[in-house]
């Protein structure tokens, strides 16, 4: 039944003046749109209640309040503080907040990959590109890693983050002409060429009050019958993203749509948008077909089946820790150490305080009236009636500051072992270092679990995208003097990546991507290409892969652990030194036989090109007799890694997670 009897009724500024138009949805439209609403409403309705594991607090509180905590926030004094009182908050979250995330999210970890044809058969050069793909498109979106930076700092700020895994079209114009006469401004041979169809991945960060589950003690997002997504955005950028999707154009304002919402707490939310916004539900359910809606305003635009091929709810979830094995929601770092800051921030408050009452004491009078509470005034002269003295307030004493720095190791100990391990380490050789290091990979092994757990979920998400889509032809379509031309051309991607070549070298690696194997460049013209990219002093290589070919393969995903950990400089130096040192000393002949390949780690471990000792070095100049003899009493120079090895930092500075 096609009926579109329904109705919105639109109130207009006159009460009394009504206009009804017909909803641009069918009846069996608007019944899945009510049903849908009737879930986002229950499902969101769960959020705002309070839940013990948020300490009687809502969903939306527990964030708000961690954030405050994260940016050392101070509430606005009240008339339970004077005016002289400190009311400060220490920054110890936030620099504890930066310790745990530096560690474990400052590179994206490593993984491999393994295709598999349906038979068995496992092809490397698949297994490769499909990495290269994976490179690449995080090259394209995201080229400094600060994403996955952002996505640890939000798991463990707010207890629990989000990402959606999906994909976006980017579609660009070139515009282009024979001729321009600058004179007079005119164009001739006008042409416009516009390229559509490259698709990319996309992955975005979802506030938490945004995404929305039926089931809170379900911790596998893939395991929710159903999620949905709700958000805002303008006018503007719905038409930009939706304008061409069925009834976009009959999407009406907010203010227009009370009839459908009618006093539903999902009403009473969002009628206050302005009517430039546009409220937008992403509807994703599983069961024996897979279902995917778009609602705006009220308004069904799309209704698909899960438009991946993984069939999985393009969300990928992480926590910082748990509060229990069955719930959705983690614990944030701020409120795993909220009591201690507390207790921290009110102690030195008041040591502040008693220190500035010391310097600037009170005094007691016993006669009425005789001073105001602004008689504190540098050479000031006061004429007083009656006995005055100034109260006796002795200043913040050693014990004070103990309790301070007791206070402090409280706060490490809620969030690591640093403390516990019973002390600091000299720094002096290779072996404390790993021992700083591997300390600091237990304060933050928990955290790095849960974010490797987060991480690898939404990358196969996206693997399965780029096979999906990457190997698509783009569509290019030219528009000759205004009009559209029939032909389209078609044309496979070819993408370029820094990576390490199989001469173990790195270098730049082209991957072209053709339709049908007839389209292969052979392997001579591969070779050509490699010999003149050499002559200009580039370490190359190039593939190609047919498009058919990769999609028979089934990419699996495993992750290379604590790849994400932040190694620091000193241990990589002190480790390759003292493993150089002891090979030449118990293995003299092996150590000569190899020495370039030892020559050649240790300019990696420094930094230093290897093909500046390639040329020929230039004579030295020869010296006199007493400068040669002075030269062979000389010192020599300490090196770099024992400078670094000497500087005896305790565990807890050297792991980068002890303020």
């Amino acid at each position: 039944m096609n009926s579109k009897s329904a109705q919105i009724i639109l109130d207009k500024e006159d009460d009394d003046v009504k206009k009804n138009i017909a909803h641009p949805n069918t009846d069996e439209e608007q019944k899945e749109i009510n049903r849908i609403t009737k879930r986002v409403n229950e499902m969101r309705e769960q959020q705002t209640q309070t839940h013990r594991e948020f300490n009687d607090r809502t969903l939306l509180m527990y964030v708000n309040d961690n954030e405050k905590r994260i940016n050392n926030y101070v509430p606005p004094r009240d008339e339970s503080f004077d005016d002289w009182q400190t009311k400060g908050f220490e920054g110890v979250t936030r620099e504890k907040m930066f310790a745990f995330v530096s560690k474990v999210a400052l590179s994206r970890p490593k993984y491999k990959f393994k295709a598999t044809r349906k038979d068995g058969f496992i092809d490397r050069i698949i297994s490769g590109v499909t990495e290269d793909f994976y490179d690449y498109s995080w090259e394209f979106e995201d080229p400094t890693g600060v994403e996955f930076f952002y996505d640890a700092w939000s798991a463990a700020g707010h207890g629990t983050v989000i990402r959606y895994e999906g994909i976006e079209k980017n579609d660009t114009v070139e515009e282009e002409f024979d001729d321009y006469d600058i004179t007079t401004g005119e164009i001739k041979g006008y042409k416009e060429k516009i390229e559509t169809g490259e698709i990319n991945c996309k992955s975005r960060r979802l506030r938490l009050i945004d995404f929305l589950i039926p089931d809170w003690k379900e911790p596998d997002v893939q395991m929710q019958p159903y999620v949905a997504e709700v958000t805002i955005m303008t006018r503007y950028k719905f038409n930009e993203a939706y304008g061409d999707y069925y009834n976009a154009k009959n999407v009406p304002f907010m203010k227009d749509v009370y009839d459908i919402w009618g006093d539903s707490f999902y009403m009473q939310e969002w009628a206050k948008l302005p009517e430039d916004l546009v409220h937008v539900t992403y509807y994703y359910e599983k069961g024996d077909k897979t279902k995917f809606r778009i609602i705006a305003n009220g308004v069904l635009i799309l209704a698909t089946p899960i438009p991946f091929k993984h069939a999985k709810y393009p969300y990928s979830r992480g926590i910082f820790k748990p509060f229990a094995e069955d719930g959705f929601y983690g614990k944030a770092l701020p409120d795993e150490i909220a009591w201690d800051q507390d207790i921290y921030n009110a102690l030195k408050n008041m040591i502040v305080d008693r220190s500035i009452l010391h310097i600037q004491r009170p005094m007691i009078t016993d006669g009425n009236n005789e001073f105001s509470d602004v008689f504190m005034s540098p050479n000031k002269i006061l004429n007083l009636k009656g006995n005055v003295q100034t109260l006796d307030i002795a200043p913040p004493n050693a014990n004070d500051m103990q309790m301070l720095e007791f206070l402090r190791g409280s706060i490490n100990r809620q969030s690591s072992d640093v403390q516990q391990s019973g002390g600091t380490g000299s720094g002096v050789t290779a072996r404390e270092i790993v021992i700083a290091d591997e300390s600091a990979r237990k304060l933050a092994g928990v955290f790095r679990l849960f974010l490797e757990d987060f991480d690898i979920r939404a990358t196969r998400l996206r693997v399965s995208n780029i096979l999906q889509f990457y190997f698509e032809p783009i569509k290019i379509e030219e528009i000759i003097d205004g009009k559209k031309q029939e032909k389209l051309k078609v044309a496979y991607r070819t993408i370029s990546i820094e990576s390490n070549l199989k001469n173990g070298k790195p270098g730049l690696r082209e991957i072209n991507i053709v339709g049908k194997k007839k389209d292969l460049p052979s392997q001579d013209e591969l070779t050509a290409d490699v010999i003149v990219m050499k002559k200009q002093g580039m370490n190359f290589e190039k593939k190609a892969v047919t498009a058919d070919y990769i999609k028979k393969f089934r990419v699996d995903v495993s992750i290379i652990p604590e790849s994400s950990f932040e190694s620091s400089r000193s241990l990589n130096l002190a480790l390759e030194t003292e493993y150089q040192k002891t090979v030449a000393t118990l293995y003299p002949n092996f150590f000569q036989q190899y020495q370039q390949v030892f020559f050649d780690n240790l300019n990696e471990v420094y930094d230093k090109d290897p093909d500046m000792f390639a040329q020929a070095p230039a004579q030295p100049a020869p010296q006199p007799a007493m400068a040669q003899a002075g030269q062979g009493q000389a010192q020599p120079s300490t090196p770099i890694s024992s400078e670094l090895a000497n500087q005896q930092p305790t565990l807890g500075k050297l792991s980068g997670l002890e303020m």
